[in-house]
């Protein structure tokens, strides 16, 4: 059976000169379940945004189907991270909330709006690398999609999450922080783990079924 997914040599180095990913050679054959573990920062999301074109690569080449995709934009690919909905959650919640980072709002935009719509979700851009110009991008993508309300973009409105270090602690008041239903999207294991302890129930979409989103999530 061929490759459906090949990694040559892949590297990134980010411009603080941080190695996200050093050297790395991997193949997915069509139907394979593969599953990436390590601990966090280790590289998985970074090697999956890379896979997805979501990650500029610093060395290497990605190909999929035997077609060098490396320098295709991430609709032209052909790949991507598939959401499915938890709607049933959501609609049983007293107040939801879809947690929206840069990945999730490049992959799906208009599904995050229409879930936020059909279950009366709220939606809040919550970030690891966070910066007012990230999370104006990502409100103005979301805006012209035509989402009404973009929470944690008002600092006025943020507190601090225990339990979490990066930036991610900081979160909306009338948002993740007074939410019962959070949706987060991707692997977050640090801030899934102190939401859990917050008492809220957490509906996650996550590759790695072993990651500690997948294994704390309900």
């Amino acid at each position: 059976m061929e490759n459906y997914i090949k990694i040559e040599d892949l590297s990134v180095v980010f411009d603080d000169g941080t190695v996200a990913a050093n050297n790395i050679n991997l193949s997915i054959k069509e139907k394979e379940f593969l599953v990436l573990v390590g601990p966090s920062g280790c590289g998985k999301s970074t090697i999956l945004r890379s896979v997805v074109g979501l990650q500029d690569i610093t060395n290497g080449r990605i190909f999929v189907e035997n077609k060098d995709v490396t320098k295709l934009s991430p609709r032209d690919r052909d790949i991507a991270m598939i959401l499915a909905a938890a709607a049933y959650m959501l609609n049983q919640a007293q107040k939801s909330v879809i947690s929206v980072n840069g990945n999730f709002a490049a992959l799906c935009p208009k599904e995050i709006i229409q879930l936020a719509k059909i279950t009366d979700s709220k939606i809040e851009v919550n970030l690891f690398y966070s910066s007012e110009k990230r999370k104006k991008a990502i409100s103005k993508i979301l805006r012209k999609l035509g989402a009404k309300e973009i929470l944690g973009m008002d600092k006025k409105q943020s507190t601090k999450l225990k339990g979490i270090d990066s930036a991610r602690r900081i979160v909306d008041k009338s948002g993740i922080f007074s939410a019962d239903v959070v949706l987060v999207p991707l692997e977050d294991g640090d801030r899934t783990i102190a939401l859990k302890k917050a008492k809220k129930r957490i509906i996650t979409f996550d590759l790695n079924p072993l990651s500690r989103t997948a294994q704390t999530a309900d």
